[in-house]
């Protein structure tokens, strides 16, 4: 198993928890962003790439569906855990024939060549990559697409919310974030990371850019309030000690705003969003 200390993940992508809270997440996610893949249909492809897929829920739920059209789905993620448990599940599932997962560091060059995929899938990079990185891994996903492959990416930002300790557990870990050199923001009270995306692709010569927002919206009684709620809990755990490593709390007032951020969730007024940003585009051929 690999040492979290030799990854930029702030969060160990070994630890059994965060996988676990990535199964989580995908119960509501895919559902909450409009489905596997809104922004277009799937007519003409056959291989796909999901850069750092995690436990593999989205490619494997891919693959699954598309199983009779023979579409194929590759997933790539650096921890081994996450990988050997995508990889069993498609043998649960008896997809593996066209759903297989491989331990990569999407920081490295990826071990594909080029032109091999029709679309390219990234959901939250900005858990692990340096800001300064963006550029070569948009370039490098663009890379690996035939002429004519779609590039998505999808992303989000901290939470707004209308209780104190909430809100401000999500500023402080923009702020740690900030302080690595994952994020784009000035201020340090938000990641940034939005806004670049339409200019990252357009530096990687993509066209046909689009962009599309969802608000997750987790206040009290909204149908994906307990799973978003309790999943920010438990990534706040995890995350303490990158907010202490970084200095932006102690562990005195972490404790104080985690407490009081649980009992928060539980009042009927208590309301808070949490921003995603998907933008996608298009490899030119040669003649575009």
């Amino acid at each position: 198993m690999m040492n979290s200390s030799n990854t930029t993940y702030f969060i160990n992508p070994e630890d059994p928890t965060e996988q676990t809270r990535l199964l989580q997440q995908a119960l509501y996610l895919t559902e909450a962003l409009g489905g596997l893949f809104p922004e277009r249909d799937l007519a003409g492809v056959t291989s796909v790439l999901d850069v750092a897929c995690g436990p593999g829920y989205w490619a494997l739920d891919l693959a699954d569906a598309y199983k009779e059209q023979g579409i194929g789905v590759i997933g790539i993620d650096i921890s081994q855990r996450m990988i050997a448990y995508a990889n069993a599940q498609a043998q649960v599932r008896d997809i593996e024939e066209n759903a297989s997962f491989l331990v990569m560091d999407v920081l490295q060059p990826l071990d594909f060549p080029d032109g091999q995929f029709d679309m390219v899938n990234a959901r939250f990079l900005e858990t692990f990559l340096p800001a300064l990185r963006w550029p070569a891994v948009v370039q490098e996903c663009i890379r690996v697409l035939r002429p004519g492959g779609m590039l998505r990416v999808t992303t989000s930002e901290v939470a707004s919310c209308n209780y104190a300790a909430y809100e401000r557990l999500f500023q402080l870990s923009a702020k740690a974030l900030n302080l690595a050199g994952q994020g784009f923001s000035h201020s340090g009270h938000v990641l940034g990371v939005a806004p670049m995306l339409n200019y990252f692709l357009r530096q990687a010569g993509c066209i046909h850019i689009q962009e599309r927002a969802t608000l997750l919206n987790h206040s009290f009684g909204q149908p994906y309030r307990e799973g978003l709620t309790q999943n920010s809990l438990i990534g706040f755990a995890l995350l303490k000690p990158f907010l202490l490593k970084f200095q932006v709390t102690t562990g005195e007032e972490f404790e104080r705003l985690y407490n009081q951020a649980e009992d928060e969730m539980k009042q009927e007024d208590f309301c808070a969003i949490t921003p995603l940003t998907t933008a996608w585009g298009t490899k030119p051929t040669s003649g575009s």
